[in-house]
This record gives structure tokens, sequence and C-alpha cells, in this order.
């Protein structure tokens, strides 16, 4: 269990964090996710999202049922963009580490242990398996991607970072995600893709795990 207090811009309030507790969960996935941000011009810039609207369903939902008539939720972040400065397209995605270990160990029946003193020691490699198989990019053809690598924060979140080879900037992207609808059905890995100056936003999830994603 891990507790503590976060501030969940834009709303600027603090929420207990609890992560046991499948509400307190996704308010802090949302939450965490709206003040993400990277250094300007390097690699995985600018991803910060507004999970204002989001946050105001969820409370409203969470007043008229309550606690005991709430689901599980299981939920992902996916960014992708194209970086015209080195001519690649840079992808991170952020989940909930212990989620991610729970479906390495039902798949692979590896105990991945992620960034404790008994971290596995082949974490990297196998973790890089596991989205390479759920993981992929296609225009007319698959787009190699080369695995950057992955850090854990304090709360739990696991960061994966991807870029592919140098390439044209595309008009159109097909992105199929299946990670952790095995293990989870409801499973919803939330993708934000920016061709040119257009931003689209799609949930990928069992029942719909790819997507083309086209400039209008």
């Amino acid at each position: 269990m891990v507790r503590g207090f976060i501030s969940l811009h834009p709303l600027e309030c603090f929420v207990k964090l609890e992560l046991q507790n499948p509400f307190y969960k996704l308010v802090w996935f949302l939450g965490f996710n709206s003040t993400v941000l990277f250094p300007k011009n390097t690699i995985f810039s600018a991803m910060k999202k507004n999970s204002l609207f989001v946050m105001t369903i969820l409370s409203l939902s969470f007043l008229l049922n309550g606690f005991g008539t709430l689901h599980e939720y299981y939920i992902s972040i996916t960014n992708i963009d194209y970086n015209p400065m080195s001519q690649t397209i840079e992808i991170s995605q952020q989940y909930i580490a212990h989620d991610v270990e729970k479906a390495i160990l039902r798949k692979h029946n590896v105990n991945l242990h992620l960034a404790e003193p008994n971290e596995h020691p082949q974490a990297d490699s196998i973790l890089e398996v596991y989205f390479r198989d759920n993981f992929e990019l296609s225009i007319d053809s698959t787009i190699q991607l080369n695995w950057i690598g992955r850090e854990v924060k304090l709360d739990e979140s696991l960061f994966i970072y991807l870029q592919s080879e140098k390439m044209g900037q595309p008009d159109k992207l097909t992105v199929k995600n299946t990670s952790l609808t095995e293990v989870f059905p409801a499973q919803s890995n939330i993708t934000h893709v920016k061709i040119g100056d257009q931003q689209h936003t799609k949930s990928i999830n069992r029942i719909t795990n790819t997507h083309t994603f086209t400039a209008q």
C-alpha cells in the first residue's frame, strides 16, 4: 500500500493517495498525467494533458454511485509525436507499474520487482519483449521501434520510451496496443497522437485494439 498527497492540477486541490482503492487509483493516474512535462527541445517533450473534464465526470459518477458500486479501473496513457528535429516518431507510455508486473508474471511467470532492491536483473529486456509483442505502429508496413528505456517513479508509475528510425512526417498512423488487455479485460489504453498540428485521442481496448489516425 502506498499513501501520500499529490497536487491534481488544474483542480489545485489535494487528494489522499491510496492505490489499493480503484477510485483513488484512477484519480491519481489522471491527475498525475495532467502535470507530466519533459524538457523542451529534447526527446519526448511537451507531453502535458488536461484531464479536468474526465475528472469532473468521474467525480459526478463517484457522488452518484459511491465507493461500493465503483468498478476497478485499468488505464494507460500513450503519447505519440513526430519530432521534425530528429525526424523520428517519439513514443512515451505511462502505466501503473504493478499492473505491468502482474501481466508479465502471468505471461512469463517472472516477477520483475520493479524499482525494488531485488529487481529482476533482466527487467529491461523482459519489458522490451513484452511491449514489442503488444505495441505496434504502422503506415503501409510495420514501423521499426527502438527501445530507449524505462523509468519507475516513486508513485508507482512506469514510463516506457520508444523511438522510430528517421522517416518523413506521416499523414496517417495505425496504432495497435494490446498491452495488459490479456490480464485486465477492462483495460483502456488512452492514446494521444499528434499528426502535423492536429492532436487526436482514442481509447484503444480489448475489443478495438487497433486504430488508424489520419490528418484531416
